[in-house]
C-alpha cells in the first residue's frame, strides 16, 4: 500500500508537479489543499507526511500547517517549501527550495522513507519482455527462447515460440520485418543476456571495412537500441553504454558525410525500415550538420557535439516508444489515455532526466548535458513550451528548429505528400518568429534537398 501526502500549496502547479513526480519515483500519493482551512479539515486522516507552501500571500502558512499538526500527528515528518516560513531551516522540519527542484524533492523525501535509489528505479517487466526485432539480425546464436506476440492485445498478449536457445533463424527474422513486426520477445530473466550478446555483436560488426552506408545504419540502429535498452535496465552509465555509444557516436558523423542529400539519406532509413526515435535522431542530425556550416557562429567542430547530443536526447523515450509503437510526436504521448501517469512523467521530463544522465558520461562534450536538458525550449528540461525564447543555449535552438523540420518531413509524408521545402520553412518562420531562430532557418534555404 503506497504513502500518503497532504500538501498545502496555492500554486497548483508545484502540487500538480510534486504529486505527479512523487507518485512515479517513491509511490507517495499527494493530496493537495490550497488553504489552511481545507489543510486543518483534512490533517487528522492517516497521513505519512505533510508539505507546506512556507508562505501563502502574506501568512506563514507553515507554521500555521505545523501548528494543526503538531499535537496529533507529532511523529509525522513535515517538509517546509521555501525559506520565507519562521519554521524553515528549524531542526522542527525538514526545509527544502521553494521552485521546481524536483531531484532534490524526491531525495529529501527518499531520504525520509529510507527508499534506495535502487527501489526508486526498479521498473515492472512483463514476462515476456520486447527486444527490437533488428537486434536479433546480428547474434550468431541466441541466448534464450524467442517468441512473437500473436495477438493485439496489449492487456492480455499471446505469444508463440519463434526457436528455441542456441538456433537463430535469419529467414524469419527478415521475414517478420517485411511484414511490419518490430518486436520479439525474450523471458524476461534473460533479456540482459540478449543485450549483452548484442553489444558486442554491434561493436564487432562496425569495425568492418567493407560494410555500405546502408548497412551502418541498419547497425547504428541496433546500437541505439541497444544503450536505450541498456540505461532503461539500469540508468547508469557503465562502461559497456561507454564503449558501444561512443563507437556509434563516431560513426554516425561519419556515416552522414556520405548521403550527398537529404532525399538519400530519407531513402536508407526507409530501406531498413528504421523506427521512429531513430529515424528522427539521424535525420536531425544531418540537418544540424548543415546549419552549422552556415550559420555566422558554426564551424564543424560542433558535429561530434551535435551526434552526442542526438544519440543521447530521446534515449528515456525509446521503452516508451516500444510500447506504444502507433505513435510519433511527443505530444500526442502526453495527452493519451493508454499511457500510465509514471510514462507520461517520463514523456514530461526526459530532457532533464537526459541532461542529468550525459552529466556523469566521461569526457562529455563541454556543454552537451545543457544542450540535452534544453532541446525542447525549456531551460528546466521538464516539459514543452509553445513560446520559444532566447534563454536557451544556440546550438540547442539549431536542434529545435532541426527537429521541428523533421516533424514536417514526417507530417507531409504520413498524408501522402511530398515535402516541399519553401512550404516547411514558410511553416517554421511563423512558429519561430523570434530573430535568433529566423536565422537558423534561413541557413536551410540552400539544404542540398
Amino acid at each position: 500500500m503506497s504513502r500518503k501526502a497532504l500538501f498545502l500549496t496555492d500554486n497548483n502547479v508545484l502540487g500538480d508537479v510534486f504529486a505527479a513526480n512523487l507518485k512515479a519515483y517513491v509511490d507517495l500519493h499527494v493530496e493537495t489543499v490550497d488553504s489552511l482551512e481545507g489543510f486543518e479539515a483534512n490533517a487528522k486522516g492517516p497521513w505519512d507526511l505533510f508539505i507546506s507552501i512556507s508562505m501563502i500571500t502574506e501568512q506563514d502558512a507553515a507554521k500555521e500547517a505545523y501548528g494543526i499538526v503538531k499535537g496529533g500527528n507529532k511523529d509525522t515528518p513535515f517538509i517546509v517549501v521555501g525559506q520565507k516560513s519562521e519554521l524553515s531551516n528549524t531542526s522542527e522540519v525538514v526545509t527544502i527550495a521553494g521552485n521546481l527542484d524536483i531531484k532534490s524533492l524526491v531525495k529529501t523525501v527518499a531520504g525520509i522513507f529510507k527508499i534506495s535509489a535502487k527501489d526508486m528505479m526498479s521498473i515492472e517487466v512483463p514476462e515476456h519482455f520486447p527486444m527490437p526485432i533488428k537486434l536479433f539480425q546480428y547474434l550468431d546464436s541466441a541466448p534464450c527462447d524467442v517468441f512473437v506476440q500473436t495477438n493485439k492485445n496489449a492487456k492480455a498478449p499471446e505469444f508463440a515460440k519463434v526457436w528455441e536457445k542456441g538456433v537463430i533463424r535469419r529467414h524469419v527474422i527478415k521475414e517478420y520485418i517485411d511484414r511490419g513486426i518490430e518486436f520479439l520477445f525474450v523471458p524476461a530473466a534473460d533479456r540482459l543476456k540478449v543485450i549483452n550478446v548484442a553489444s558486442t555483436q554491434v561493436v564487432e560488426a562496425l569495425d568492418n571495412p567493407e560494410l555500405s552506408k546502408e548497412e551502418k545504419l541498419d547497425l547504428l540502429e541496433q546500437g541505439f537500441e541497444v544503450v536505450a535498452a541498456r540505461l532503461t535496465d539500469n540508468p547508469k552509465v557503465s562502461a559497456e553504454v561507454v564503449t558501444i555509444s561512443k563507437k556509434c557516436i563516431e560513426q554516425v558523423t561519419e556515416v552522414i558525410k556520405e548521403f550527398p542529400k537529404l532525399k538519400s539519406l530519407l531513402a536508407g532509413l526507409a530501406e531498413n525500415k528504421s523506427r521512429y526515435l531513430y529515424f528522427h535522431s539521424i535525420l536531425a542530425t544531418y540537418i544540424c550538420n548543415h546549419v552549422v556550416k552556415y550559420i555566422s557562429w558554426g564551424g564543424e567542430g560542433h558535429s561530434e557535439k551535435i551526434s552526442f547530443v542526438l544519440y543521447f536526447h530521446d534515449i528515456f523515450l525509446v521503452p516508451i516508444y516500444n510500447k506504444y509503437p502507433q505513435f510519433k510526436f511527443e505530444e500526442e504521448l502526453v495527452f493519451n489515455n493508454l499511457l500510465t501517469d509514471k510514462e507520461k512523467e517520463v514523456v514530461v521530463g526526459h530532457a532533464r532526466m537526459a541532461g542529468e544522465l550525459v552529466k556523469t558520461f566521461p569526457r562529455v562534450p563541454m556543454g552537451a548535458d545543457a544542450i540535452v536538458t534544453q532541446h525542447h525550449g525549456v531551460t528546466s528540461g521538464s516539459g514543452f513550451t509553445l513560446d520559444y525564447r532566447d534563454d536557451v543555449s544556440p546550438l540547442a535552438k539549431v536542434i529545435i528548429i532541426a527537429e521541428a523540420f523533421v516533424d514536417e518531413i514526417i507530417t507531409v509524408k504520413d498524408d501522402g505528400g511530398t515535402p516541399d521545402r519553401t512550404a516547411i520553412l514558410a511553416s517554421l518562420r511563423a512558429k519561430f518568429p523570434r530573430h535568433t531562430y529566423i536565422k537558423i532557418i534561413d541557413t536551410l534555404e540552400n539544404l542540398p534537398i
